[in-house]
């Protein structure tokens, strides 16, 4: 009978018998998604590990592969559910505490998003008055840390999409169509609450318009978009002052569109005819922000 052939030892692996360069190159093919975003969900501000398993397969590919996945994806989207405990600015804070510093540099576009949460929270308001809504889109002063972030962090572009301003809010609070004026309505008292910029290019000066933009301005309050606790001296738009931080709408405020406006309805205090105008303008804030 032969003897048993003895068990070899584990040999390193191939992969670090390649040279560093090549490896590289591997990780970047199999840490990049197809679309090269990375997406986070509710209270999960460690979802990018799920694709990087690389990481913990042992000592040396963790210090080659830690967190590389952030450098390999252009685009990380955060967003919260209605069962979520945390907004998506807290869970981007959270991210970034996890980073090493030097890692920071390597996000790029960070995308914000409070889901279904403000909305549902909105429309059980809205159909109880009697009863308390939660406000999830985030507090004064979590929006004004974002915004210092930004400034202390100028490589980085962040997005925060607006869920409430929605078709879906805009078919409930005016109980009707989703049409352009509205749409308009709120875009400004947004710009002018977050950005100071009252956008007053946008107004129609016609006396019967005046009703649908006191209607938007009206919703816009009811919001109580931003809690006292973060209050600060200075108007919350100095606060939120940063080149690289845009507040977007929903994309599915679109759908006004399929309401055309009358061509020579509305004029603003230029003369302008505004129906080419709100179309152009909805659709670049749904494309590059307020």
């Amino acid at each position: 009978m032969s003897k048993p052939e003895a068990v070899k030892p584990a040999t390193k692996s191939r992969l670090f018998l390649l040279p560093p360069e090549l490896r590289n190159v591997i990780y970047e093919y199999v840490l990049t998604t197809p679309d090269a975003t990375l997406k986070y969900t509710t209270n999960d501000t460690s979802g990018h590990k799920q694709l990087n398993q690389l990481q913990y397969v042992n000592k040396q590919l963790h210090q080659e592969c830690a967190h590389l996945e952030l450098k390999f994806n252009t685009t990380i989207t955060i967003s919260t559910r209605a069962e979520g405990k945390t907004t998506a600015t807290e869970q981007f804070f959270a991210l970034l505490a996890s980073l090493p510093e030097e890692k920071h540099k390597w996000l790029r576009t960070v995308a914000l998003q409070n889901t279904d949460a403000d909305v549902n929270e909105y429309l059980t308001q809205r159909n109880n008055p009697g009863k308390t809504a939660l406000t999830q889109i985030d507090n004064q002063a979590n929006m004004c840390r974002l915004a210092k972030l930004c400034r202390q962090m100028p490589y980085i572009t962040v997005e925060f999409k607006w869920s409430m301003f929605s078709a879906k809010v805009l078919k409930t609070a005016s109980n009707g169509p989703v049409v352009p004026l509205m749409v308009i309505a709120l875009g400004v008292a947004l710009s002018e609450l977050l950005l100071g910029d009252s956008r007053t290019e946008l107004w129609p000066m016609e006396p019967n318009a005046r009703p649908v933009i006191e209607k938007g301005l009206e919703i816009v309050r009811g919001w109580n978009v931003f809690d006292i606790k973060g209050e600060t001296s200075q108007p919350l738009h100095e606060s939120l002052r940063a080149d690289n931080l845009h507040f977007f709408p929903m994309e599915d405020i679109l759908e006004s569109e399929e309401v055309p406006v009358r061509t020579g309805a509305h004029f603003n205090n230029k003369g302008e005819d505004l129906s080419p105008i709100w179309t152009a303008t909805i659709r670049k804030w749904v494309a590059e922000g307020l």
